[in-house]
């Protein structure tokens, strides 16, 4: 209101402690502190402003100008606290946007190098054990195969070696049931029979005799062949099952270092995303804070508003010429009669009738 160049209200106050030399902003507001008093009604929230002045129109206009500025006031301080909040929570949020976008590019990048499928972390771990369990079943399959034809390889050779004794007592399943061995012990039981009657003919150095001892010993000789044959098609698949199994092995070792590898990247994975995740709930819980303020802002809402307006006195408050003149008339006449009475109570003289 520029009341320190407004003449109408300078006017120094008396109180004798005001410092020698002030300004006229500084006389002006401590003649208004003078002049001013507020105060709360009992179990209300209602408060009276009071202003003290010669002027009726200046004391309005300074009682309204109070209310008015001090309802601005908690307004601008309710929204510059606010609009701190939203400065603050937008700081935030840009730093937690930089750092969200660095945790997808780094989950994004992992999952790249390690080639990780989107797969949740049950199925992959299914899948791996599902590895490891198809590998060790055809293992044993494998390794059980490969003893057992071990074991016959052994056993033939073994019946093998007494062929001299017993060359038909063979008794093999892949020999007995094998159709050119069979053809093969005919022809040389037929040979013998031949050997035998011509033996019983002529002499052991007859030609006929030399030539079917030559057949004959011909007919074992690929009878032999052919179990050797049988022989070796067994130590080929003893080979065979025994190299596999020594890959089937090696696969399962390099199976579990895999899996474990793969659940080791699972960890770092996991600890990516869990970072990433983290980082995105705190962005929109930070992001739905700053609209809600930024709402609050807008809104201007203020819990103060003015009740009454202070309205021009018609009357002076202070001084009242009538009531003060007929309050002294009662109490100089009060006093007068007091006075009277006292002197006549303090008299004890005696006076004539």
């Amino acid at each position: 209101l520029n009341l320190h160049r407004n003449e109408a209200f300078q006017k120094p106050p008396k109180a004798s402690k005001e410092p020698k030399k002030v300004s006229d902003l500084m006389r002006a507001a401590l003649f208004l502190q003078k002049i001013t008093s507020a105060s709360v009604n009992n179990n209300s929230d209602i408060l009276n402003i009071e202003i003290r002045h010669p002027d009726p129109n200046l004391a309005a206009l300074i009682a309204n100008t109070f209310s008015s500025t001090f309802i601005e006031q908690n307004l601008e301080y309710k929204l510059s606290s606010t609009t701190g909040a939203v400065k603050w929570l937008t700081e935030q949020l840009d730093e937690l946007k930089k750092q969200l976008d660095n945790a997808e590019q780094e989950l994004y990048s992992f999952s790249k190098h390690y080639n990780l499928v989107a797969l949740p972390q049950e199925d992959r771990q299914r899948v791996a054990s599902s590895g490891i369990s198809t590998i060790n079943e055809t293992l044993i399959a494998t390794r059980l195969q490969c003893m057992d034809y071990t074991a016959n390889q052994k056993l033939l050779q073994s019946v093998i070696s007494q062929w001299d004794k017993d060359p038909f007592n063979i008794g093999w399943a892949d020999v007995m049931q094998n159709p050119t061995i069979q053809e093969l012990k005919r022809i040389v039981v037929v040979e013998q029979r031949k050997l035998v009657a011509l033996k019983e003919r002529y002499g052991a150095k007859h030609p006929q005799i030399l030539r079917q001892q030559s057949a004959l010993d011909e007919a074992n000789k690929y009878l032999v062949k052919e179990v050797n044959n049988v022989l070796n098609v067994l130590k080929m698949k003893q080979a065979k099952a025994c190299n596999y199994e020594v890959l089937l092995s090696s696969s399962l070792q390099h199976a579990k270092v895999v899996a474990q590898e793969h659940l080791k990247q699972e960890v770092e994975y996991q600890r990516h995303k869990r970072a990433r995740d983290n980082t995105a709930t705190l962005y929109q819980y930070v992001l739905k804070r700053m609209k809600e303020s930024g709402l609050s802002a807008q809104l201007r809402v203020n819990n103060i508003r003015p009740l009454d307006a202070a309205a021009v006195p018609q009357s002076p408050i202070s001084p009242r010429p009538w009531r003060n003149l007929i309050v002294s008339l009662l109490l100089g006449i009060a006093i007068g009669l007091g006075l009277a009475q006292l002197v006549d109570t303090m008299d004890n003289s005696i006076k004539s009738l």
